[in-house]
This record gives structure tokens, sequence and C-alpha cells, in this order.
């Protein structure tokens, strides 16, 4: 029988691994955990293999003593060669050995350091179902035509990918394992705790959406100052589309801000990077061109039709744009251009990733929002209509072409396309 996640833990730790399956089951969550799902007379390694290639998740609970169980590093090899990602739930503050480190050590960790263990239970949850939620039998999706002839190439030419999912970047709200720190944008190879996890900020100050919070409770808005006059909507100086670009963790992040007269915001961001790949057996490795920056994950096929990639921050479904032949499960080979759609704290991005035959690559996230904005007397206000969430600062006109936004997250000059 097939089952939702397998639990993998040390005997020294069976309350909490018996405390998260009775959580993740209350869930909706079906759980293959020993011994309690092991047939009596069953032979025991059998039944572990069984348990790990009918599951689509493994959670680890990890501690001293799955840290050094001959066990747990044999179970997680299992997980790893068959594709099934894998979440840790670190209850104690310790890293990996080298024995498991080779195969977690890219892995976001969902940490539960701190009481109430109940309530990591329940980010354990969200995120599980969060992951879940993706379709393991999307509609017939078909690989690129060259797909055949990319299958006869040596192995490292097997492959490319590169999540978003930075939107899929390390240390989720929340202390979760699924997107994105508050301070940071998405990286496709770094994506997957909350199950709406923080969304992908916009520079300092944008005037078009709420800049991120420090705290894990992105949508709480800091006190700002007081709203502008309803005397004037917006300032003159403000009315027009705005850019503003910057690289960050080795991408190239754009932001592109149109501003009404009548008080209305459209901001379409952008994160883009160029670079080499090379894949083989389910694992990947990018070369970002302009800093060198190397980032890694693994890769499986999800029915017969798509491609899942898994990088640190989590994992998202890729398609192929047009779909020519079918994909071979067993050496899925992921040519041409591939598309991923995530939704990320109400944010819908779509990931696409152009892989070549040379070897390299183009990705590229692309998110759209929109919303009310009011500029008045160096103060502003806008609140997006796709997210609900307010943000408020201040503005300070530099010249006809520039306008510096601040708001509590900091500040960044604008420039008038």
């Amino acid at each position: 029988m097939s089952h939702d996640a397998f639990i993998s833990y040390s005997t020294h730790d069976k309350a909490v691994a018996d405390a998260a399956c009775a959580a993740l089951e209350a869930a909706g969550i079906r759980c293959w955990i020993a011994p309690r799902d092991i047939t009596p007379g069953a032979e025991w390694g059998e039944a572990i293999i069984d348990g790990i290639n009918h599951c689509r998740v493994m959670i680890l609970i990890f501690s001293a003593s799955a840290n050094d169980s001959p066990q747990i590093r044999r179970e997680v090899e299992r997980a790893v060669s068959k594709g099934v990602p894998i979440i840790p739930l670190r209850i104690q503050d310790i890293a990996p050995a080298r024995s498991l480190e080779y195969f977690i050590g890219t892995v976001h960790w969902l940490d539960a350091l701190t009481p109430p263990l109940e309530s990591h239970l329940r980010r354990l949850g969200e995120t599980v179902k969060s992951l879940l939620q993706i379709d393991p039998l999307p509609p017939r999706i078909v690989a690129p035509a060259d797909a055949a002839a990319a299958s006869s190439r040596p192995p490292s030419r097997r492959l490319p990918v590169m999540i978003v999912l930075a939107l899929l970047v390390s240390g989720a709200a929340g202390g979760g394992i699924w997107w994105l720190v508050a301070r940071r944008p998405p990286s496709l190879t770094r994506v997957v705790s909350e199950p709406a996890p923080v969304r992908p900020p916009v520079p300092a100050a944008s005037p078009a959406a709420p800049a991120p919070s420090p705290a894990p409770t992105a949508s709480r808005v800091a006190p700002a100052p007081s709203p502008p006059r309803a005397a004037a909507l917006v300032d003159p100086a403000l009315v027009g589309t705005f850019e503003f670009a910057t690289v960050i963790d080795g991408y190239d992040w754009r932001y592109v801000d149109s501003i009404t007269a009548n008080g209305t915001y459209s901001l379409v961001t952008t994160q883009e990077e160029d670079g080499t790949y090379a894949g083989a057996n389910g694992a990947y490795r990018t070369v970002g061109a302009k800093t060198g920056q190397v980032r890694t994950g693994t890769y499986h096929a999800v029915g017969s039709d798509a491609i899942a990639v898994t990088s640190a921050s989590g994992t998202a479904i890729f398609r192929p744009v047009d779909p020519t032949a079918p994909l071979d499960p067993a050496n899925p080979v992921m040519l041409g251009v591939w598309q991923a759609t995530i939704v990320q704290s109400g944010m819908t991005w779509t990931l696409t990733i152009q892989n070549n035959p040379n070897g390299t690559f183009h990705y590229e996230a692309r998110a759209e929002d929109h919303g009310v904005c009011a500029f008045a007397d160096q103060v502003w206000r806008a609140t997006s209509a796709v997210t609900r969430q307010t943000t408020t600062g201040t503005y300070r006109v530099i010249d006809a072409r520039n306008v510096e936004l601040t708001s509590a997250a900091g500040s960044a000059v604008w420039h008038r396309q």
C-alpha cells in the first residue's frame, strides 16, 4: 500500500516519531512508521525498503542518535536513490555526520529545537501537505525531441536544472523548509516549511509591494509614517514606470513598477541566471556564468510525464513547453524549455528553465503584483490586491528620473524608464 510519508527515526526518539506520525495523520497525511506498519512475521529490512519505495516524502527525525545510526544512513541512502524528497526535522542542535551530510547536506532543515514541539509538528504537517499538493500524475507531458539524442551522450550532460525556487532560498520563514528567507529573494536552487512561505521580497522600499519583514510573520507591517492626505493620491513626480535592478545570491533581479495618477500600481518581478550545468544519476550541478556560484540538487521523473527538481529549498514539478516525445521515467532528460508554477505567500511565480545541448542554461522566475497606492508629502502607502498586505514608507524625489523610496526594510533608488 502506498503512503504519503515515511518516518525515519532512531528508537531513542520513538516518542517524537510517534508524535510526528499522529500530527501528520491528524492532518490527513498517510504515514508509514515502524514497527506499526510492519506485518507480523515479515522480514524487517524488506518491509523498510517497501515502505520507502512506496512513499512520496521521507520525514527524518534528526538527533544525535539518528546521526550515529547505520540503519538511518541506509534508509536515507535508499530514499535518495529513489528520488524521494527528504524533510529533516532536527530535534537536537548538531551537525550531520559526513556519511549523512553527503546525502542531506544540501537539504534545508526544519528545526524543532525549542518547545513546544506541537507548534513544530503543525508546521511539519503544513510543509508536507504543501509538498503533496503537487500532482504526482500531471497531465500528459512529453520531453523535447532531442531527448533521445541526449540520452546517448555522456552522463554529465543529462539533466540541467537549477530550480528556482531559490524559488526554492535558505531558511524559510519560521524555520520552514520550502521557499524563502524573509529578507532574501527566491533562488531556484534553494526550494520547501511554511505552506505559504514568505513571498520573494522586492527591493527595500518598493512602492508597489510590501517590504519583507525581518521576522517570520512577514504579513505584519511595522509601524510607519502617517498615510498621505487624501487630497493627492499620487505626487506627479511618482507617476510613470520606474525600475530597480540588483544582484542577490548570484541572481539578476529586476523590478518594474508602473504607478498611475489615480492611485494604482502594477509590479513585475523577474529573477534570472545564465550558466552551465551537468547532471547524471538523479543529481545535478550548475555554475553561474557571472558569479561562478555553484548550486546542486536532485531530480526524478514524476509519473511518466514530468520531472521533479529538488534543491535545498524544496521541490518543483517541471513540464516541457513544447512536448514532442514521451518521457523515459527511468532516464528523464530535461532538454529544451521547461516550466513550473508555484504559489508563494499568495504570489504566483512562473519558473522557466532552458537547457541547451551544449551544457548551458538560462533560468527565469517571474511574478506579477498589482494594487492601490498613495504618494504625497514624502509619504507613501501601497496595498497589494494579490497578497492583501499593506506597506508604508517615505520617498524623496532626487531629480526628474530618480526617486529614493524608504521603508522599514531600508532605502533604494528607482530609475524612471
